[in-house]
């Protein structure tokens, strides 16, 4: 039997404005629609399952760096997304960063301007990509998605994701080359050598000065 066989077994045998009284023992009829009821809303319910949002609970990002924080779901043709938006708490309330629906895309915090972007093209991925990442952008991140359904219901749901933006350790290094000019013939110094030297010593002096500001920042010399 058919889904819609089945639904209109059920009304059938449904008699107008008949619910199920609390009283015992309870009656093989009440039994059968009770089952009728149960076993029409399984469609809604299988559906509205593939619509689960899937995230992770945090996620660190470094410093002037690009971060995603995911947040996808299964599409199906039963349900037509009609809006999606993204907000972050940073402790004093919550502020939407982003927002799109049937005008297009929004971003509604000035300071993320230029820094954050949804994919448009891939149905089932609402993910926020952060480029640039700044101290403050800790916070708590929701991702929130409206559908519509077939029969026009609206279904809500949302995830949350923590970010926490630190500095971070870099591979970034400086490497002070040394002249591998031999000496002249006398015991002279090459020019290319004492070159070398006096700009390893620039660097070195310029690397000390700056180092608490730059701490991922390694020295290293081949001297």
């Amino acid at each position: 039997m058919t889904w819609a066989g089945l639904v209109l077994w059920c009304a059938a045998h449904l008699r107008p404005g008949q619910v199920l009284a609390p009283v015992s023992p309870v009656s093989l009829e009440d039994i059968s629609l009770l089952c009728c009821i149960l076993i029409s809303s399984l469609p809604l319910l299988f559906l509205a399952a593939f619509l689960d949002l899937s995230t992770v609970h945090q996620v660190t990002g470094t410093w002037m760096a690009s971060t995603t924080l995911p947040c996808t779901y299964v599409p199906t043709e039963d349900f037509t997304q009609q809006s999606l938006s993204w907000s972050v708490d940073h402790g004093s309330g919550t502020s939407t960063i982003f927002h799109r629906d049937g005008t297009g895309d929004h971003i509604l915090l000035s300071k993320f301007r230029g820094r954050v972007s949804v994919p448009k093209h891939n149905p089932g991925d609402a993910s926020l990509l952060i480029q640039n990442l700044e101290m403050p952008d800790s916070g708590h991140y929701t991702c929130q998605i409206v559908w519509r359904s077939r029969d026009n219901n609206l279904i809500t749901k949302e995830v949350t994701t923590i970010v926490k933006v630190v500095k971070g350790k870099s591979s970034s290094k400086v490497l002070l080359l040394c002249s591998q000019v031999k000496p002249k013939e006398g015991g002279g110094t090459s020019v290319g050598k004492f070159s070398a030297l006096l700009l390893s010593s620039t660097l070195a002096f310029l690397y000390k000065k700056h180092v608490s500001a730059w701490p991922s920042i390694t020295l290293q010399s081949s001297c």
